[in-house]
């Protein structure tokens, strides 16, 4: 039986992984905007609570991008270590 190479195996488990996330990622972020997008129509169009549903709305906005992005660097930093380490061993 041929010797498999773990450490070949691993790394290309990762990429595969890491390619799948940054897509995910991508479509998420892309959702959100659209979603961003028909909410503030809506409001722009609504007769009730116009100033304050505008408000909470840019709230959302700007924390869940913010924590879309946080979420993003650490997974890619992580994924980094991981593939700094498969190529040390």
């Amino acid at each position: 039986m041929p010797e498999m190479d773990t450490t070949k195996m691993a790394s290309s488990m990762l990429h595969f992984l890491k390619s799948i996330f940054t897509t995910n990622i991508q479509y998420m972020m892309m959702l959100q905007d659209q979603s961003l997008r028909v909410l503030t129509t809506l409001i722009d169009h609504g007769l009730a609570t116009q100033h304050e549903a505008r408000t909470i709305l840019e709230e959302w906005a700007v924390n869940s991008r913010t924590a879309a992005i946080d979420f993003q660097k650490k997974t890619e930093d992580s994924f980094e270590k991981l593939t700094q380490y498969l190529d040390n061993v």
